[in-house]
């Protein structure tokens, strides 16, 4: 558990015998005090909420032998400095939630003036991917702006755009803005991931042609997928089973790549809000992106009531799920939500993060209501 205060600096010693001064300053560490004492309970109250919350949604998810459950969730009140978590410092599966630092890393790059918005991308016959709902459709072997990718990466989480933007903004230069902000795994492109995987099953899959890891990721369910793999393989034809290709996840998952603590993007998202990540208005321009991500609405924004401004980035690969996300209050307050979920379906993962989520709004509000 991750259970965080920090006291705030008292103001300076008044100068003279000014009884006014006095009264002030007397006034002025009152507030604190109070400051204080009422983010004591509110992180206490925060805390005691999300293990219980937590411990429900153990339980609603399945046993699995290759991929136990497992929640992990960090939420941070930033006004009043408050950091609480369950399992804040477990290393989760990010997915495309390592998408975040991609795009930090390139708008970081525009600021120094290393980068341009409108350079242009060749997307080619190696570059495409599954998962890509907009470069699939929109066709390849043309060019596109890196403004366009980032786009199509943030809003679509589209995955050959996300491999091109992380060979333009450099693996080592995001591996380096992410371990900035806590622990990161290393950060590998799509292709790169799903050849581990089928490279488990079967080496000569390392040697096939993103057409074909594509069209074997096309296909919905294990058994038409291994099929699929099968044929483009050739012979001799290997037996692939759901138990094998399960295995192959949980050991690629295993190495922990594309993974960290929660603490790591929600130090990032905190930055953003702070305005300290790249500049204030680059932090500002980077948030209003988050908010127009559209790859789900049923995770952090699932349970929130309609006057709740969700900035997120989510993450999705087998029985691996989470969402990162910055939430702003109907007073302004921001909360920094971050959970993960591991081993369940994405209806059961997705219903885990937004009855998290609406726990910590509740809290939250709660703490603001009270005298």
């Amino acid at each position: 558990m991750l259970l965080r205060l920090r006291a705030k600096k008292s103001p300076p010693a008044p100068e003279g015998d000014s009884v006014v001064d006095v009264v002030n300053l007397s006034l002025a560490l009152l507030c604190q005090m109070a400051l204080a004492l009422s983010a004591g309970d509110e992180a206490r109250a925060l805390h005691d909420a999300l293990q219980r919350q937590a411990a429900e949604e153990m339980q609603r998810l399945p046993q699995d032998t290759h991929h136990p459950p497992a929640v992990s969730v960090v939420v941070m009140d930033v006004s009043r400095q408050v950091s609480v978590g369950v399992d804040a410092t477990e290393s989760v599966y990010l997915a495309s939630g390592v998408k975040l630092f991609v795009l930090v890393e390139l708008y970081r790059q525009r600021q120094r003036g290393s980068l341009s918005f409108d350079e242009r991308l060749f997307f080619g016959d190696e570059d495409v991917r599954d998962g890509s709902p907009t470069l699939n459709r929109l066709g390849q072997n043309t060019e596109y702006r890196v403004a366009d990718l980032i786009t199509f990466m943030v809003r679509d989480s589209d995955n050959a755009a996300f491999d091109l933007l992380l060979r333009r903004a450099g693996r080592d230069n995001v591996q380096a803005l992410a371990h900035k902000y806590g622990p990161m795994g290393a950060i590998i492109p799509t292709l790169e991931t799903r050849k581990a995987v089928y490279g488990r099953l079967d080496p000569r899959a390392y040697h096939l042609d993103a057409a074909a890891i594509r069209d074997v990721r096309w296909r919905d369910g294990w058994h038409p997928r291994l099929d699929l793999l099968k044929r483009h393989l050739g012979p001799p034809a290997g037996q692939y089973h759901e138990n094998e290709y399960d295995l192959a996840w949980a050991a690629h998952y295993a190495t922990g790549v594309s993974s960290a603590p929660l603490i790591t993007p929600a130090r990032l998202l905190k930055a953003l809000v702070r305005g300290k990540a790249v500049s204030p208005a680059v932090d500002a321009e980077i948030l209003e992106r988050l908010r127009h991500v559209a790859t789900s609405d049923r995770r952090i924004e699932g349970q929130l009531p309609p006057e709740a401004i969700v900035a997120h980035k989510t993450g999705s690969l087998h029985k691996r799920l989470c969402d990162l996300g910055v939430v702003t209050l109907p007073d302004g307050t921001v909360l920094i939500i971050t959970v993960a979920v591991s081993g369940a379906s994405y209806r059961l993962a997705e219903a885990a993060v937004a009855r998290l989520s609406r726990v910590a709004w509740d809290v939250a509000l709660d703490a603001r209501k009270s005298p």
